[in-house]
């Protein structure tokens, strides 16, 4: 792991007197006393010189989504899309209020326990602090799960690129595939749905797939959609 640092004063301890990579200060911001039940929780952690080592909770009878999905039969059902969904909105919202941005939403960074069905949302190696104000002008996740404006304008903003990304995650659970194939898909927003869906969860796909960043609903506005709630 690059050990990029997080300065302590963005630490939960007060009491944190050395720097430590970005990946530990966000887990950390996210875990212990601001735990979430959806948000793998960091143990313990080892630093060395140029590598670092990290314990993490056991998730029992877990797979990612990825892995979920084909053994579902490559789509999932409206409802137990649903479940599953509005799971990782609540956690993305935590990970927001706490200032941490985890820039790599997708598939294979969510955990899923099969005798539940809860998950738990892992892989914070590509994150960064919370920006409101100021666009990012640097993308360290997947490139399938970026925003069109990042593509064309080379920066993006924290909330409408996350939201982007969900609706990404929302449409494979649903269809079994990526949306977009090609980075000329992405720009032109250009997918379809192969498979029938009711009126209320296409609108909310569409809606995070809105081409200008200020179209694209909030985390909150997500969370209130009549596809959910």
């Amino acid at each position: 792991y690059p050990l990029n640092c997080c300065s302590p004063c963005c630490l939960p301890q007060a009491d944190q007197a050395a720097q430590v990579p970005m990946e530990i200060g966000l887990m950390l911001l996210v875990s212990g006393a601001t735990a979430h039940s959806g948000i793998i929780q960091l143990l313990d952690w080892y630093v060395g010189t140029t590598k670092m080592a990290m314990v993490m909770e056991l998730l029992d009878s877990s797979m990612n989504l990825t892995e979920f999905i084909m053994r579902q039969g490559s789509s999932l059902t409206e409802k137990k899309a649903k479940l599953i969904f509005s799971q990782l909105v609540e956690a993305v919202r935590h990970c927001h209020f706490f200032w941490v941005f985890h820039g790599d939403l997708k598939p294979d960074n969510i955990l899923i326990q099969t005798t539940t069905e809860k998950i738990k949302l892992i892989d914070f190696g590509c994150g960064k602090v919370l920006q409101e104000k100021e666009d990012y002008t640097s993308y360290s996740g997947s490139l399938m799960y970026a925003p069109p404006e990042w593509f064309l304008q080379s920066r993006y903003s924290a909330v409408p690129a996350t939201v982007w990304s969900l609706g990404v995650i929302l449409f494979e659970l649903l269809c079994g595939h990526c949306p977009f194939i090609r980075t000329d898909d992405i720009v032109k927003v250009k997918f379809k749905f192969n498979r029938d869906l009711s009126a209320e969860c296409q609108d909310l796909i569409k809606k995070c797939f809105s081409f200008s960043p200020l179209e694209r609903p909030t985390l909150e506005e997500l969370q209130f959609h009549p596809w959910i709630f």
